[in-house]
């Protein structure tokens, strides 16, 4: 089985994987001798033309360490956002807004508030990259709750501008507020360089996310 390296050191997850799970890699022919799937991916640095794995280098050691604790430390927190921004919406004013809730009526907000623009359904679909009916279903439930209104284009009957209520704009502001503390708070004490690395990581991180969106 040939494996990967990241930053040089060995990273032997791929031997946990079981069945060809969705991962970008194709599953090599039959499984390996211990009866686990095995997945072929071409040799990177670090490794020798027929897959087998260079002794690491103590830096690749620590680039491994690194690397592991920063996937487990975004699996954390991807977990807990949700629940830590809807508490916050709760004990502030007493919003009972979900993580995606949130986001419907921040992408109407970037788009409307305080502007002369209008967006609609399909466009609030397009920006959160989802089905038309799923966010027809989202948006709606957000109107039956105050948040949002539906208006009708008064340039063309046959579309529907969405538009924050009150109601909404409190929760976009709360919401704009909370994730530039975060920002904040991550950005503390860093260099302007330490800002631009971390910023070309955070845009790779967007790319993965995209490039995993689409296929």
């Amino acid at each position: 089985m040939a494996r990967t390296w990241i930053g040089g050191g060995l990273v032997d997850a791929f031997d946990e994987l079981r069945g060809g799970g969705k991962t970008g890699m194709a599953p090599a022919d039959g499984p390996a001798a211990d009866g686990r799937t095995t997945f072929d991916v071409a040799p990177a640095a670090g490794a020798t033309a027929d897959g087998q794995p260079v002794t690491p280098t103590p830096d690749a050691k620590a680039a491994e360490r690194i690397t592991v604790e920063i996937s487990e430390l975004l699996v954390s927190i991807y977990n807990s956002v949700d629940t830590v921004e809807s508490k916050m919406f709760k004990r502030v004013r007493g919003l009972g807004v979900t993580m995606s809730e949130a986001r419907i009526i921040q992408i109407v907000g970037d788009e409307t508030f305080h502007t002369d623009r209008q967006i609609s359904v399909s466009q609030i679909a397009t920006e959160a990259m989802v089905r038309i009916p799923s966010m027809t279903a989202g948006v709606n439930r957000l109107v039956d709750r105050g948040f949002l209104i539906k208006e009708r284009d008064e340039s063309d009957g046959r579309r529907v501008n969405v538009a924050l209520t009150r109601k909404g704009e409190e929760v976009y502001r709360l919401h704009t507020i909370f994730h530039m503390r975060m920002a904040a708070a991550i950005m503390e004490g860093m260099s302007l360089e330490d800002m631009g690395k971390f910023h070309a990581g955070i845009e790779r991180l967007a790319a993965f996310y995209r490039a995993e969106e689409e296929k």
